[in-house]
């Protein structure tokens, strides 16, 4: 399983997510103000066995959204905004190999994701 910026880490019981035995990979912003990393996906992380967790620098919880048009700009501009230095497109790019290499990994099969 892949999660982007897993909410709700509370509610979670530690004893059920210990028993999780599949893959896990969790990625998710250091500037996510949706989704705190201390209290969701680094939580999460910390009860899951062999679960793998990346923390993406100065990534937003909105980053992982599609790119947004004029109207959605003018519109839902926080949902569109994001921190200053990060380009949406190259973290969706980045998500993008990172899945592909997760599964082709976990999977045992090849991956042309850096390709």
């Amino acid at each position: 399983m892949y999660a982007i910026a897993p909410v709700l880490g509370p509610v979670f019981i530690k004893r059920s997510l210990a028993r999780i035995s599949i893959p896990i990979r969790i990625i998710v912003g250091t500037k996510d103000e949706q989704a705190i990393p201390q209290f969701n996906a680094e939580l999460i992380a910390s009860a899951i066995p062999n679960s793998e967790l990346e923390l993406l620098p100065n990534v937003a919880h909105y980053t992982f959204l599609a790119r947004c048009s004029l109207k959605g700009k003018l519109f839902v501009s926080k949902l569109c905004s994001d921190p200053k230095g990060i380009e949406r497109e190259k973290i969706h790019n980045k998500v993008g190999v990172d899945v592909l290499d997760f599964f082709a990994r976990t999977l045992n099969i090849e991956s042309d994701a850096n390709n």
